[in-house]
C-alpha cells in the first residue's frame, strides 16, 4: 500500500496544478486571445490577400484556357495533310481568281 502512494503523489500533484492553471483567469484571457480570429489592423491585410488570391485564380484559369487552345491548334496543324502545309506564293503562280 505504501508503494502505491508514492506513485499517486506526483500524479495527483500534476492533475491539481493542471486544474488550477486551466481554470485560472490567466488561462481564460490566453484562450480568448488565441481564439480571436483577426485584429483590427489585420482586417485590411486579410481583404487584400483575398483579392490577390481571386486574381491569381482568374489568371490561372486564363493560362489553362490558353494552353488548351494552343494544344488544339498544334494538333490541327499536325493532322493537316502535307499538300496544304505550304502556303501559295504571292507571285501569281497559284490558281487564278476571276
Amino acid at each position: 500500500m505504501g508503494d502505491n502512494i508514492i506513485f499517486l503523489i506526483p500524479i495527483v500533484t500534476v492533475l491539481t496544478i493542471g486544474m488550477i492553471v486551466t481554470f485560472s483567469p490567466l488561462a481564460k484571457v490566453l484562450a480568448q486571445r488565441l481564439s480571436r480570429s483577426v485584429g483590427p489592423g489585420e482586417e485590411e491585410l486579410l481583404q487584400i490577400t483575398k483579392e490577390q488570391s481571386a486574381r491569381l485564380d482568374a489568371a490561372e484559369d486564363q493560362i489553362e484556357s490558353l494552353q488548351e487552345r494552343l494544344d488544339f491548334t498544334e494538333k490541327l496543324l499536325q493532322d493537316r495533310p502535307a499538300s496544304t502545309a505550304q502556303l501559295p506564293s504571292s507571285s501569281g503562280s497559284g490558281p487564278s481568281q476571276g
